[in-house]
């Protein structure tokens, strides 16, 4: 589940891509074309190169350095530290005026070990380092699944332009046989100019809609290719016999809306990051605490002051070290005053977080539940289309029905395959979007819907 997906889960789904990628490369050219793919391949290909998703691993990845960056707070700090020099000293004795000059070499090393001991300020950052990655790691979660919505929906987005511009096909090329029939009956003394006009005018609206549905075509294909870096001229087909047409489980808003809080990437984001403000507040209030260092020093120094020219100290020395915030111009009480305001703006916005969550939930639910009654509607709707042409052909040959009668139900009858074809890809998206609402996993969900494609079939829009 979406959930419970690690970070290291995804780099893996990541090193997935990258290496499905190299092998498809690898492969020769006529064993392998790159531009014909499931929805699968594209979803690999998408999340090894797509930017933004790329961005939020690098953002991640950097994110998680702040652990090892908090927890080493808690090490020994050793220094080693030295100085070499050369200085000209002159000696005046005040009561002869006598002056003496002296030349000679100085040096001071030193090794140092500091161990902290108390630190209140430290266990607050690293605990706040720790709900960070926390955040981040979702973040990086949620940049994942909405890479796959967006893929997703420009994959449908291609078949349901392909399908507009097979359906506006076919009935720009009934118009044009009604128009030239239409012609014909004219000049053989049947039927009258108004006939000819009502054809050429439904001829042409059906040909501009076909232009339209042309570049609908094109611009679907360019955004499906921006997300996975490959031209794309075939995609496999939805296949409306793999569709599932069930109903969730269970259909209760109440199960999905407790799942969805539960699990939800962006919810789990700002928990985090309430966290992290809390944790912030705890390390400001620190600044008013004392801190404890165990200290080790080793220095060996020679000729390192006027007053011991000549002389050589090789001192070990231990301590500890204990400070006490007396007083720093009121820094540390604003910190704290600011920790405390961003306390309450994650604390709102993970309020307004779960209530858009509860209506996004709600909404995909009921497109779930009334997108498998839609289809099951429509599957009836277009079968009375279908019988109406077969109806209507058959009132032409016993006189009752005109060619433009035929053209008019075989419109209606396209207008409500395309229906059909739509509300199939509202279900797919709809049942994939309340499973990514409520943490299910990118890449079953990717699964699922790849099942429901034609295997081993391209439709080329070229």
């Amino acid at each position: 589940m979406m959930g419970r997906v690690s970070f290291r889960a995804i780099a893996c789904q990541a090193a997935l891509a990258l290496a499905m990628i190299s092998a498809l490369a690898a492969q020769p050219a006529a064993a392998i074309d790159p531009t014909a793919i499931n929805l699968m391949q594209a979803y690999l290909l998408a999340i090894g190169s797509e930017p933004n998703y790329l961005a939020a691993h690098a953002v991640a990845t950097g994110a998680r350095e702040a652990l090892p960056q908090a927890r080493a707070q808690f090490l020994p700090n050793i220094q080693l530290s030295g100085t070499v020099g050369k200085a000209d000293t002159d000696i005046t004795t005040v009561s002869t005026g006598a002056s003496v000059q002296r030349n000679y070499r100085t040096h001071n090393y030193a090794f140092t070990i500091s161990q902290p001991l108390l630190h209140y300020e430290s266990v607050a950052n690293y605990a706040q380092a720790k709900a960070r990655v926390k955040s981040t790691d979702a973040d990086l979660d949620q940049a994942l699944i909405d890479l796959s919505q967006q893929l997703v929906e420009a994959y449908l987005n291609v078949l349901l332009a392909g399908d507009r511009n097979d359906s506006f096909e076919v009935q720009k090329t009934s118009a044009l046989s009604t128009l030239d029939a239409t012609k014909r009956s004219f000049a053989l003394g049947h039927g009258t100019r108004t006939d000819i006009d009502d054809a050429q005018a439904r001829y042409d609206s059906v040909a501009a809609q076909k232009l339209d549905a042309e570049q609908n075509v094109e611009y679907s294909k360019r955004q499906l290719s921006v997300l996975i870096d490959q031209p794309v001229t075939g995609i496999a087909k939805l296949d409306p016999g793999h569709l599932d047409l069930s109903p969730p489980v269970p259909a209760t808003l109440d199960y999905w809306l407790a799942r969805a809080e539960a699990m939800n990437p962006s919810i789990k984001s700002l928990v985090a990051a309430k966290e992290a403000a809390r944790q912030a507040i705890k390390k400001a209030s620190a600044g008013h605490l004392p801190t404890l260092d165990a200290v080790y020093q080793d220095s060996d120094s020679e000729s390192d002051s006027e007053l011991s020219i000549n002389q050589r100290y090789q001192t070990s020395r231990y301590s500890l070290q204990l400070k006490i915030p007396l007083y720093s111009g009121g820094y540390t009480s604003s910190v704290k005053r600011q920790a405390i305001a961003a306390e309450d703006q994650a604390n709102l916005k993970l309020e307004a977080a779960r209530r858009s969550l509860q209506l996004k939930v709600q909404k995909q639910l009921n497109e779930v539940i009334h997108g498998v009654e839609n289809i099951q509607a429509l599957q009836v709707a277009k079968s009375s289309a279908d019988q109406l042409v077969f109806s209507t052909r058959k009132g032409v040959l016993a006189g009752t029905r005109s060619r433009l009668d035929v053209f008019d139900a075989q419109q209606k009858a396209a207008i409500a395959d395309l229906n059909l074809a739509e509300a199939r890809y509202r279900l797919v998206l709809a049942r994939m979007l309340l499973e990514a609402l409520s943490g299910e996993g990118n890449m079953a969900a990717i699964e699922r819907i790849n099942r429901s494609l034609v295997s081993g079939t391209q439709v080329d829009r070229r």
